[in-house]
């Protein structure tokens, strides 16, 4: 028994690591693109985040599901780890190099005019270099995973995260153009690669580095069902920043509507801890055939996320104007249009369908169910933009994601698992959970006797107020208990 708490509290830990970790990143990210937007005009704030978008973009296309792949094979081969990690980084050397000379020939060529932006032409010809180290840096985690150096993983994102922020910041101030930022995060990132590579190997078990082909060709027959998915899905996080990209009227309409358009930062942080966590764990209960208990772990875990983000979907959904204000300026409050469809995404980011579907060897269907969702993607968002402007592609993911990929991947899990989706998803506690949430946001009708106090001690006042509610309410139905960090995964009796 003892062993078995021992555990699970160091998944807990885990989770909480690479959270924490994740959400520092996003922090620091976050940061960065509020002070851009408040030192550069809206056009050169636009035309960096179009050159983000275009990383952000291509990247699957290249990374190809490697990180997956390298975790997999590290995890599951304990002697060869050296030779697995080489192999790795010489696949993803040679996918970073054809990509940052094809951003630096055709991306010049044809982005620029294909998002009304002659400025791209500068930016994309030091995005290259930055998507090259970018791509050799995608190794760097599932690796420190495998070898269970978590806390070394966490301390190493946040350090070149910052260095990227500082280098970034140095290229607006001194040259203070987009281009210039671009390449002092490129700079920043070239650092990191030589510290990564040097933490990789050091941390490796002794032996020759070999190249072996048969490793290579394993590794690329691993991962090209997983790249299928990992580019449907990120051509569906961004189809509507793309086509905003292409149909807007000016850049400065862009950069408006792409500051609403925003991930919360703690949503990333848990997708992947839960992720880098749920995947070992499920994987080891599907081999030893229990696929009912795999279904109860991640059904737990969902539940507990859920906890966090169907609260805050209320909280940014009532807030969302003093948000975008705090956090962009004044200049940018109409942010608060798109980022409130997005916020109603985030109840249903508890639920990390990727990591079930992953464990349990299903890429095709994640494939599937990723092909599909884009192509409904840009049929409705193509519809949606022409009929209500750039807010309409906003609203197009939201349809997207409750109508079709949430959907979908409920069924084939539930079917897989052997649960019910009464089973897998508790509705009791889901129900419980939401009537929480309302009822702590009954503090939100005290809104208009602020309106004369400034916007962020209004935002720090209801945040507040929010948040002890919340955990009032919490307590006495129960869900503290539930949410203990020692409950985590002990109910779930797993064995080690």
């Amino acid at each position: 028994m003892e062993q078995r708490t021992k555990v699970l509290q160091s998944n807990t830990v885990k989770v909480a690591v690479l959270a924490g970790s994740r959400l520092a990143n996003s922090l620091v990210g976050l940061a960065f693109a509020i002070v851009l937007a408040r030192i550069f005009t809206k056009e050169d704030y636009g035309t960096y985040r179009q050159t983000l978008l275009v990383f952000l973009t291509i990247s699957p296309l290249f990374v190809l599901g490697f990180p997956q792949t390298l975790l997999y094979f590290l995890s599951k081969n304990q002697v060869a780890r050296k030779n697995t990690l080489a192999s790795n980084l010489v696949i993803v050397g040679i996918l970073g190099l054809i990509a940052m000379v094809l951003i630096a020939t055709l991306g010049r060529a044809y982005i620029p005019s294909l998002f009304n932006n002659p400025a791209l032409e500068k930016t994309l010809y030091v995005l290259g270099p930055y998507a090259f180290f970018m791509l050799i840096l995608t190794s760097f985690s599932p690796c420190m995973l495998a070898y269970g150096r978590i806390l070394t993983a966490g301390v190493f994102e946040l350090s070149s995260k910052v260095l990227m922020l500082c280098m970034g910041l140095i290229g607006a101030m001194v040259l203070g153009t987009p281009a210039a930022v671009v390449g002092g995060s490129a700079v920043a990132m070239g650092i990191a690669v030589v510290v990564a590579l040097w933490l990789m190997f050091r941390y490796s078990p002794t032996g020759r580095i070999r190249i072996q082909k048969s490793m290579i060709k394993m590794q690329v027959l691993y991962a090209l069902p997983v790249a299928g998915a990992v580019i449907f899905d990120r051509l569906n996080l961004d189809m509507d920043k793309i086509v905003v990209s292409v149909v807007a009227d000016d850049i400065e309409q862009y950069a408006i509507y792409v500051n609403g358009a925003i991930e919360i930062p703690i949503v990333g942080a848990i997708a992947y801890a839960t992720t880098g966590v749920l995947i070992p764990a499920l994987t080891k209960l599907h081999d030893a055939g229990d696929f009912r208990k795999a279904g109860k772990l991640w059904a737990s875990s969902s539940q507990k996320c859920f906890a966090i983000l169907f609260p805050m979907a209320i909280f940014c959904l009532i807030m969302a104007e003093e948000i975008m204000t705090v956090l962009f300026s004044e200049e940018y409050a109409e942010s608060k249009v798109p980022f409130r469809w997005y916020v109603l995404i985030l109840p249903m980011r508890a639920f990390n369908f990727g990591a079930g579907f992953l464990s349990l060897g299903l890429g095709r269907l994640l494939v599937k169910r990723a092909m599909i969702g884009l192509i409904l993607n840009i049929i409705m968002t193509y519809m949606m933009v022409n009929a209500m402007g750039p807010v309409g592609a906003a609203i197009s993911t939201v349809i997207i994601f409750y109508f079709w990929l949430s959907p979908y991947s409920f069924l084939v899990l539930s079917k897989y698992w052997k649960h019910s989706l009464s089973e897998l998803l508790v509705f009791k506690r889901l129900l419980t959970i939401g009537l929480c949430g309302l009822g702590a946001g009954t503090v939100f009708l005290l809104v208009p006797v602020f309106d004369e106090f400034p916007t962020f001690v209004r935002l720090c006042i209801f945040g507040s107020l929010y948040g002890v509610v919340l955990a009032t309410l919490y307590y006495y139905t129960g869900l503290i208990k539930f949410l203990g960090p020692n409950q985590l995964l002990t109910s779930l009796k797993i064995k080690s």
